[in-house]
C-alpha cells in the first residue's frame, strides 16, 4: 500500500477513534506518560478528571498492546462508543499494525453529574501524539484539533467504564 495512503487511513482511523472515546489517565501505570493538567477552572473536578485520566491511559494501553479484549472491558456492554474503537483496533491488529503514543490533552473539564455510580462530564480535549508501527517505517500520526465532549461513565464491578461519548458544545471560557 502507498505510504501516503496508508499515512491517510492511520490518521483518519485514529483522529475517528480519538474523537468517540477521547480522555485523560491512568497513576498506576508509570510507563504511560500523563497528560498536561486541565485548565484551573476545573480544579473543582479533579476526582471526575482523575477518573478520567485512569480511564484514558488503560486505553492508550490496550492500543499499543494491541488488545481488543482489555478494550472491550473498559466500556460498558452496549456502548456504541465501545464498539466502534473495538472495530477500529482489530482493524490495526488485523494489518499488522500497533498504535503507541495514543495521548489525549486534556484542555478544560465541567462535570454535569457526579453521582456513586455515574459521571457524566463535558471535556475539551485533543489527541497530541500517536505512531503507527509495523512491519515499515513508523507513521507518525498528525495531532488531532481540540473538540469537546460529553463523557458518560457508569460504575460496573468496581470500574470505571464509559458508556457512551457525544459531541457537545465548546465549553464558556473560565
Amino acid at each position: 500500500m502507498n505510504p501516503r495512503r496508508l499515512a491517510l487511513l492511520l490518521s483518519v482511523g485514529l483522529t475517528l477513534v480519538a474523537v468517540l472515546a477521547g480522555v485523560a489517565a491512568l497513576r498506576e501505570l508509570s510507563r504511560v506518560e500523563a497528560p498536561r493538567p486541565v485548565a484551573a477552572r476545573a480544579a473543582a473536578a479533579l476526582p471526575a478528571v482523575d477518573v478520567l485520566r485512569t480511564w484514558d491511559l488503560r486505553r492508550s494501553r490496550a492500543w499499543a498492546d494491541g488488545d481488543v479484549r482489555s478494550l472491550r472491558r473498559l466500556y460498558t456492554p452496549r456502548s456504541r462508543t465501545g464498539r466502534h474503537d473495538r472495530a477500529a483496533l482489530a482493524a490495526y491488529v488485523g494489518r499488522g499494525l500497533r498504535v503507541t503514543g495514543v495521548r489525549m490533552q486534556l484542555l478544560a473539564a465541567e462535570v454535569e453529574h457526579a453521582g456513586d455510580d455515574v459521571l457524566v462530564l463535558v471535556v475539551t480535549d485533543r489527541m497530541t501524539r500517536a505512531v503507527a508501527r509495523g512491519r515499515g517505517e513508523p507513521v507518525v500520526l498528525p495531532r488531532d484539533q481540540p473538540s469537546t465532549w460529553r463523557v458518560s461513565l457508569r460504575r460496573s464491578e468496581g470500574e470505571w467504564r464509559v458508556a457512551e461519548v457525544r459531541r457537545a458544545p465548546p465549553l464558556a471560557p473560565p
